[in-house]
């Protein structure tokens, strides 16, 4: 999830506890707003999934630039560049039946 170790497990931890629905490797591809469903791309095949949510958090592919990547400091990044996306079905802090995401 994240690309230093310590606090990749502390994330993964926390999003277990919260019972926070993680999917990998995902690119968000539509976001309907008023059924509440975004349309991911899984993989180079075309297939898509669709998802139902009441709190959507998308982050997209972390790339460096061409000059980044092939200097060393590039070289010797371990981090992952895929992106990431975490799907809650329930808002548990929420006190209202409001959206708190609106187009």
């Amino acid at each position: 999830m994240f690309g230093v170790p310590k606090y990749s497990a502390a994330l993964e931890q926390i999003r277990q506890e919260r019972n926070v629905e993680g999917l990998f490797n995902h690119n968000l591809v539509a976001v309907d707003n008023e059924r509440k469903v975004a349309t991911f791309a899984t993989g180079a095949d075309g297939k898509t999934v669709e998802r139902e949510f009441d709190l959507l958090h998308v982050v997209p592919p972390q790339v460096a630039p061409d000059f980044v990547k092939q200097s060393p400091l590039g070289a010797s990044s371990t981090a992952s560049s895929s992106p990431r996306l975490c799907l809650s079905r329930r808002l548990e802090t929420s006190t209202d039946s409001s959206p708190l995401v609106r187009s």
